[in-house]
């Protein structure tokens, strides 16, 4: 993964994960609980970002999925890629999830 590449996964990562953080803290919850979304947010979001690297079906999928069956990739950031959309995909559901999960009573 290049440097640019693991840079965005980081803000991306740290954006995610810092919406959910604000939320958690304006709202008036018990403390075990904002420990529970967030670090299962967290994990969460971080997974996203390494489980293409150690599964590599799931990168050829992603890797199929941006730029077809030929895989001609041009430039290094095209590599990276499949990477951080499954990151960003994930960190979306896991915000998704999380708004309207953490509001049912």
């Amino acid at each position: 993964m290049s440097l640019f590449s693991l840079l965005i996964a980081l803000i991306i990562g740290l954006f995610g994960f810092g919406i959910i953080i604000a939320d958690l803290e304006r709202r008036d919850l018990p403390h075990r609980t904002k420990l529970l979304w967030g670090g299962c947010s967290g994990l969460i979001i971080v997974s996203g970002f390494l489980f293409p690297v150690v599964h590599e079906s799931t990168y050829d999928f992603f890797m199929n999925f941006l730029y077809g069956p030929e895989e001609q990739v041009r430039h290094p950031i095209q590599q990276d890629m499949p990477i951080l959309v499954s990151g960003a995909v994930l960190t979306g559901t896991i915000s998704v999830i999380y708004f309207f999960g953490s509001r049912i009573q």
